[in-house]
């Protein structure tokens, strides 16, 4: 989270957030905190044991969540 030019937003990495007040006194920047804290984001494969564990232990597939891949450097191929 960083301050710009105008004092009452700010930005939260490419998202400006206009700095709103509350009545329970947390701040922006502790709001944001919270919310960070309260996310966790894995990944497996969905044939590994470990996609079952997931689940039973109350993860949700993300069903049109995809992992995509480049090769940017030919000296070197994927699985060798």
């Amino acid at each position: 989270m960083k301050q710009i030019k105008n004092p009452y937003c700010f930005r939260v990495g490419k998202v400006v957030v206009k700095n709103v007040y509350s009545d329970d006194g947390i701040s922006l920047q502790e709001r944001f905190e919270q919310f960070a804290r309260t996310l966790l984001l894995l990944q497996t494969d969905i044939d590994k044991p470990s996609f079952k564990f997931y689940q039973k232990n109350g993860f949700t597939n993300l069903e049109k969540h995809v992992s995509m891949f480049k090769e940017i450097c030919p000296l070197f191929k994927v699985g060798e």
